[in-house]
This record gives C-alpha cells, structure tokens and sequence, in this order.
C-alpha cells in the first residue's frame, strides 16, 4: 500500500515537519505545534475524523485555562453548551420520565462510573477529545453506554449514519454494521460504502488489506 505523504500539511495546530519510521505497524510523522512543542503522531491519530487531533494538548489547556475563570465557569458558550450535553446525557439514560429514556436507559445505554458523578471528568474529556461547537457527543457503538472508549464528537451528518438502524452485514459468522466493519478494517466510512456500492464483498476487502500489509 502506498503511504501518502503527509509532510509539510497542516492539521489543526499542527504542521507535519518529516516522515518518521514505521512502529508497531504504524507509520508515524513528526509534528510540530504552533506553540513550538515538537510530537510524534501516527497517520491515524492525523487523518481520523473521529480522533480530532488539533494540536499538541495545549488547545485543551487553554480551553481550561478559560474555563477555570469564575465568569467562563458558568458563561464561556462552550462550558454552557458542554452543561447542557452532559445534563441531558445523565437525564435520557436515567430518568425513566425522559421521553427519551426508552431509547436509552431503557436498552441499557447509561453514563460511566468516571463520568455519572464528576462532570470536571466529563469536561477534560471533552476538551482533550477536539470537542467545539457545532459538534454533537456520539457513541461509537450504540449497543454500548457512554465513557471515554465509546464516544466521540461529531457533526450531525456523521452522528446519523451511525443509528441502530444502520445495515448490517454478516461475515464468517459475524454481524456487524457497515460503520463497525469499516472500524475493523481500518477503512474510511465514505471509502467503505463507495466500495460497497460497487458490490465488494467483506472477504474481497479483508484480501486487499492482507496483501496491503504483507
């Protein structure tokens, strides 16, 4: 598989400085910062929607840093909108009253135990996960709760393809969504479902990824 070269694009805060070695399967790129840190990244943590890599860790620290104000506590639009998401997250998993509830609590969907009683926690997450506004908190797997492993931020175009009524596929005996199975074999969404349209089988994808990394 040809490596597309990422060196000199700018990702966030972040300017792809050279090519670094292969690790673990993995080929990594050295990034430098607008703050000046320098870090090394692989090609998914950099091109990964779903990651939201936009900078070193200091976005999160200033978004902190603002937070930590007593008027940004309860005013900064991003703390407010983060109330609002993380109010809304406990009520529709546990208050049966909710009339969203059925959809979540009801299934088995709840709130972790890092997050159900810390919303601190729940904010640093957030913050070192590349949420801002106009994103929306998304479970990965929607047959799993909410917790740093599960979510994600996202826009509201990608948040609706990943519903409990995605199409599922079966393969050697195992069933998953179209959006799980691009996960797997580590397969952009849009590529996957264009390769699908084109009537590729699971099997045929799973051959071009094993000649890809032999």
């Amino acid at each position: 598989m040809k490596v597309v070269s990422l060196k000199g694009k700018k990702i966030g805060r972040l300017i792809v400085v050279d090519s670094l070695p292969t690790r673990n399967g993995m080929k990594y790129w050295k990034c430098q910062c607008e703050c000046g840190n320098i870090i090394e990244r692989p090609t998914e943590r950099l091109t990964d929607k779903r990651k939201h890599l936009s900078s070193c860790g200091c976005l999160a620290k200033e978004n902190a840093t603002i937070l930590s104000t007593s008027n940004a506590k309860f005013f900064h639009p991003l703390k407010a909108k983060l109330r609002h998401v993380y109010s809304a997250m406990k009520e529709r998993c546990g208050n049966p009253n909710n009339k969203s509830y059925k959809h979540y609590g009801a299934r088995g969907i709840s709130v972790c135990h890092e997050w159900i009683n810390d919303s601190t926690a729940f904010y640093n997450w957030a913050f070192s996960n590349g949420y801002k506004l106009g994103l929306s908190i998304d479970r990965i797997d929607n047959n799993k709760g909410y917790s740093p492993s599960n979510c994600r931020w996202a826009t509201k175009a990608e948040q609706s393809s990943n519903t409990s009524q995605n199409i599922f596929i079966e393969f050697a005996g195992f069933i998953a969504s179209k959006n799980h199975w691009a996960r797997i074999l580590d397969i952009p969404h849009s590529t996957f479902h264009r390769y699908m349209s084109y009537g590729w089988s699971i099997g045929k994808l799973l051959n071009i990824k094993e000649r890809q990394v032999a």
